[in-house]
């Protein structure tokens, strides 16, 4: 997940399990850090998110 306050999310195994290049992993990683909002936005919709696991969110 690129941010906890956030439901998008980067499978960064499912991305090593189909043998991308290492440039093709750098690429998926830098559009998803810049595809984050600044600081802390979402934090006040924090309690109608839904609750997951652990798990789910890299925890």
């Amino acid at each position: 997940q690129v941010c906890l306050l956030g439901s998008a999310e980067v499978s960064l195994r499912d991305a090593l399990r189909s043998n991308m290049t290492e440039e093709q992993l750098k690429r998926l990683i830098g559009a998803a850090v810049g595809s984050k909002k600044a600081k802390h936005a979402g934090m006040n919709s924090l309690a109608d998110m839904p609750n997951r696991p652990m798990i789910l969110i890299g925890g």
